[in-house]
Order: C-alpha cells, then structure tokens, then sequence
C-alpha cells in the first residue's frame, strides 16, 4: 500500500488536513474560517481565485474529480480499513504531483507580473 494508514492530522497554520492536500492549501493562504477542512480546500483551490491571473473553474474541473478521487483514497485508508491498490494509489500521487505543478506556474506567472 502507498498511502500512509495514519489517521492524525496535524494543525499548521490553522491547517487541520493531511499532507495530500497541503498543495492547495499552500496556494490558497491562510483559512478564512481559522482551518482548512478537505472538502472545503479542495473546491476553494479548483475555483482558481488564489491564482493571478485568476484560472476559470473549467480550466480546474477535471483536477477537481482527481482530487475527489484521492480524497475517496484517504478515507478508503484511513477509515474504511479497505486496501488501496497500486494504480489508484499512484494516480492518486500523480494528482498531487499536479497539484504542485499548477501552483508553482501559477505563482511563477504572479511574481513576473
């Protein structure tokens, strides 16, 4: 199995998620409401307002499933106690890969701005 079966999630900064979706919480800033929860990150990070310019919701939309998908992961490893197979487990690590991906392009655009 690939994803880690720990079932902590440790605060930083304001942050109460795992490691697989820091990603888009490092893009996004601090939480509005104190803490970042998965479901919220995730559909705050795909409407694309955290990047300049600001990225178009379609543009993110099938990232957005992807990102549904590992979260299904997490919960099938953590909480579920049902084995993940290798190819959902490395396309699960292929979205994060992603998700780092789009955030350093999109900071990259906003510094040479």
């Amino acid at each position: 199995m690939l994803l880690s079966t720990s079932t902590t999630t440790e605060p930083v900064q304001g942050w109460r998620i795992t490691p697989a979706s820091r990603p888009c919480g490092s893009a996004l800033g601090d939480p509005p409401a104190g803490e970042w929860r998965h479901i919220g990150i995730t559909r705050r990070f795909c409407a694309g307002q955290w990047a300049a310019p600001p990225i178009a919701p379609t543009g993110l939309a099938a990232l957005y499933r992807r990102l549904l998908a590992l979260y299904e992961l997490r919960l099938d490893a953590h909480y579920r106690a049902q084995p993940v197979r290798p190819q959902p487990a490395q396309q699960g690590l292929d979205t994060v890969v992603e998700v780092f991906q789009v955030v350093q392009q999109y900071k990259r655009l906003e510094e040479n701005a």
